[in-house]
């Protein structure tokens, strides 16, 4: 996440993290429903988990390694603005 611009923010406990994703110019909500509709992937908005959540998105790593493996992928290819196949 970090090497594509977004900063991950590590929960106290729980299977999820945060990531702020102010540097590609999109709110949390934006991004996720942008990520939804191009890559057909659920990331939570960040505004609502919490009050200052809003320029982050919230990821779930709570499912088998493949599914996170694919859904991370399409994550790099969506930040990276690559075409879908």
């Amino acid at each position: 996440l970090k090497a594509l611009g977004l900063q991950p923010e590590w929960p106290m406990a729980g299977y999820f993290l945060r990531a702020n994703v102010e540097s590609l110019g999109l709110t949390g909500r934006e991004f996720a429903a942008k990520f939804y509709q191009e890559r057909q992937v659920l990331v939570g908005p960040g505004d609502r988990y919490s009050p200052r959540g809003e320029p982050t998105i919230r990821i779930s790593f709570a499912l088998e390694d493949g599914r996170l493996r694919e859904g991370l992928a399409r994550l790099t290819s969506f930040v990276r603005g690559e075409p879908t196949e």
